[in-house]
């Protein structure tokens, strides 16, 4: 499988306010990640790989790919669908855990470093911002130790 690595791009935003809010840097859009000569790149270190692999895996509506139909999650469907608040935390573990099993039942397939194995998807937070803004704090662990912490804004 090609690993074609994509990256947040930074918003415009003070860094002073950026540290307030506990961030490194805040993101709204993704951008697939180039070589120093514009062209796309198709290699990224460990960590880029496994939160891609994550990420991806999110972000596919299940059902959504004919040839693999439980690829995928329902992490769109509840969002454009609705969700009631007093289960959100739940529903959103269970999205979480069927990303994790997916992943790991395509690593078991698959020779990965223990940098780029997934470990565990962890759900840090999930904290309703306005009835209808959401952020969804997600740690990723892989096998090596090492854990990556990103915020979902819906």
């Amino acid at each position: 499988m090609i690993d074609l690595p994509f990256y947040p791009l930074p918003d415009d935003t003070d860094a002073g306010t950026l540290a307030q809010l506990g961030l490194v840097y805040k993101a709204k859009h993704l951008v697939l990640g180039t070589e120093s000569d514009g062209d796309l790149a198709f290699t990224s270190d460990k960590v880029t790989q496994l939160s891609n692999l994550v990420i991806k895996t999110l972000l596919t509506t299940k059902g959504s790919v004919p040839t693999r139909p439980q690829e995928g999650t329902n992490l769109n469907a509840l969002l454009r669908h609705g969700y009631d608040s007093s289960k959100l935390t739940e529903d959103v573990a269970l999205i979480l855990l069927d990303a994790e099993n997916q992943i790991k039942n395509l690593q078991s397939t698959q020779t990965t470093s223990l940098e780029a194995t997934l470990e565990s998807i962890e759900l840090s937070e999930v904290q309703l911002i306005t009835g209808t803004d959401l952020i969804i704090s997600i740690n990723i662990a892989s096998a090596s130790g090492s854990v990556i912490t990103f915020d979902l804004k819906i």
